[in-house]
């Protein structure tokens, strides 16, 4: 009886922390050799104002002159419309 309640508490944790929700922004990560920009969604570097696109407009390194990058999220899956 004793084995039978402790798996089943522990069970129970499990299923309790595995339904957990966990969120996270999106990032746009741009790297040229010991370069890196990570851009994250709604940032001072993101230059787009909607929420799951970044923009960015930038260098990566000393040695580039243009760069352009547009990123995407996919739609949340819990509304209806997406």
């Amino acid at each position: 009886m004793k084995f039978l309640k402790r798996s089943f508490a522990l069970a129970s944790i499990f299923l309790a922390i595995c339904s957990l929700n966990l969120f996270g922004a999106a990032q746009l990560r741009l790297s040229h050799g010991v370069n890196t920009v990570v851009v994250v969604d709604n940032s001072p570097q993101d230059l787009s104002p909607f929420a799951g696109y970044i923009f960015y407009n930038g260098p990566v390194g000393p040695d580039w002159v243009l760069n352009a990058e547009v990123g995407h999220q996919a739609p949340d899956r819990q509304f209806a419309g997406a």
